[in-house]
Order: structure tokens, then sequence, then C-alpha cells
């Protein structure tokens, strides 16, 4: 099966996890990550979720839950959820079984903004964390700042006008230069005058 790439806006959005145990926490951390309103429909908690900061309903999944939630993930297989999300139209994500999803979550490698997503179309959940830990030794912690400096350069050069070569030409010249390694040292201003010097290549062009 193909599959749509996207990443959802969940800023305030009430979201659903049915599930008390250790991967029903992790889909809740995930949630509240993205800035969702996290409700949790759990019977026995584990103690993971217990100390997330989600609204904990000790419980089982009764027949009109889903109303008036954006997204859930169904860590249990429940009975009839599947059915009222279809009816409510609310996206489903059911652990470990693809056929009755609307949508996969990917393994994600974060870096600040930067994110990157690897799915294998639900056919090995596995393989997609084994890809993952693979990505997340190759990038440092230092391309989530560096990520916040291509968007700062992009915002300043359309404010000033910039034809998109100019852009172009603007991101490849931060791409290739040291910025990178000035911000794995610690050294933001460094880093910080080199999008400023691009800025200002720009004006001068420009003027």
């Amino acid at each position: 099966m193909s599959y749509y790439a996207a990443f959802l806006d969940l800023t305030d959005r009430p979201c659903l996890v049915v599930g008390g145990d250790s991967i029903a926490a992790d889909k809740a951390e995930g949630l509240l990550q993205a800035g969702a309103q996290v409700t949790v429909l759990a019977a026995a908690p584990c103690a993971e979720l217990r100390r997330l900061p989600v609204q904990l309903l000790r419980r089982g999944y009764r027949p009109g839950d889903l109303r008036g939630f954006w997204l859930a993930i169904d860590c249990e297989a429940t009975r009839g959820l599947a059915e009222e999300a279809a009816r409510e139209r609310v996206l489903l994500n059911t652990v470990d079984q693809p056929a009755a999803c609307d949508f996969i979550a990917p393994a994600l490698v974060r870096r600040g903004p930067l994110q990157i997503a690897v799915s294998t179309s639900g056919e090995s959940p596995f393989l997609a964390a084994a890809v993952k830990n693979m990505i997340d030794r190759l990038l440092g912690s230092e391309w989530g700042a560096f990520t916040a400096l291509m968007g700062e350069l992009r915002r300043e050069l359309r404010r000033q006008g910039a034809p998109r070569q100019a852009q172009l030409d603007a991101f490849r010249r931060l791409l290739a230069s040291n910025a990178r390694e000035l911000l794995a040292r610690g050294d933001h201003a460094g880093a910080q005058e080199i999008v400023a010097s691009l800025a200002r290549r720009f004006r001068h062009r420009a003027a």
C-alpha cells in the first residue's frame, strides 16, 4: 500500500489514546510533544502514563467516547472503535494493524524543527526503527539550531523581497558554510554572523 506522507498540526486539538501500557504512554507522549490536548482511556494505566500531563480516565472504551475528538490511537484493538471512528470522522490509528488505520505513525528523528520520518508502510516497524536509529547516529544535536537558522535566513530574504534564485543561492551558501561546526562547538554567535552576512550580501546586491 502507498501512503501520502504528511505532518499534522495537532496544536490544541483533542486527541484520544486507548490503552494503558508503555506503548500507549509512548503514543500519548508523542501527541503531547505535538501540542495536542490528550485524553487517555485506561482501566489499568502504567506508571509512565500516570506521570504524563493528560486527562486520564481510568476505564475502558464506551460507545460515544470518540465524539469531539480529532484523532485517536487505539493500542488495544478495541472492539467497535473503528466503526465509531468512521461514523464520527475521527482519524484512527490502530497499533500494529495497518489495515485498520486511517494513518500510520512513522519512526521519527527529531532535531528541533527538523523532523525526519521513516516508514515501511506498516510492513516492518522494526525496520523503520532500525533505519531511524541509523539516521539518529548520523545527525548531531546541532542540526536543530541549524534548521532554525535556515528558517531565519529564509524569512529575512523574503522580507527583503529576494527573488527565488537569490534565496536558493543563499541557502546553498549557508549549507556549505561551517555554521553547523560552529553550532556543534557552542558558537551560536559565529553561526548567527554567517546568516547576517548572507542577508547583507543580498541587500548590497539589491542596492
